[in-house]
């Protein structure tokens, strides 16, 4: 199954998370960004590790310069991001100097069985 979902955000000058993608299976993404505002943002994707333990911690999926940790100038739009982690959620989040609006469009494929909950996407 495949779900599309396209949306907006205010981001602020602070690290804060802009969406979460959570299903009970791995995450599986096509993230796409648009930065709508004048201000250069950052954003890093992270996954949230350990849920089974108990002792679950927010970790990037990759690190500064690669293509889920960067930055968006003013205007720009990102290559498609292929989002693939083996833990159930994974968030955005993002900061910008002078704040920003951040324009995400999120493709996910999932299994899902017959008569299951189609899971989307958190704020």
């Amino acid at each position: 199954m495949f779900t599309y979902i396209d949306d907006t955000n205010a981001v602020s000058e602070t690290d804060s998370v802009i969406t979460t993608l959570v299903q009970a299976s791995p995450v599986s993404a096509s993230v796409t960004l648009v930065n709508s505002g004048v201000n250069t943002l950052n954003y890093h994707f992270q996954a949230l590790v350990g849920q089974q333990s108990g002792a679950s911690v927010w970790t990037d999926l990759e690190s500064p310069g690669n293509p889920t940790n960067n930055s968006l100038a003013a205007g720009a739009v990102s290559q498609p991001l292929t989002i693939s982690s083996t833990w159930s959620q994974v968030r955005l989040m993002a900061s910008a100097s002078g704040g920003a609006t951040l324009q995400f469009n999120v493709t996910r494929y999932f299994n899902r069985p017959d008569g299951a909950n189609i899971p989307l996407l958190s704020y």
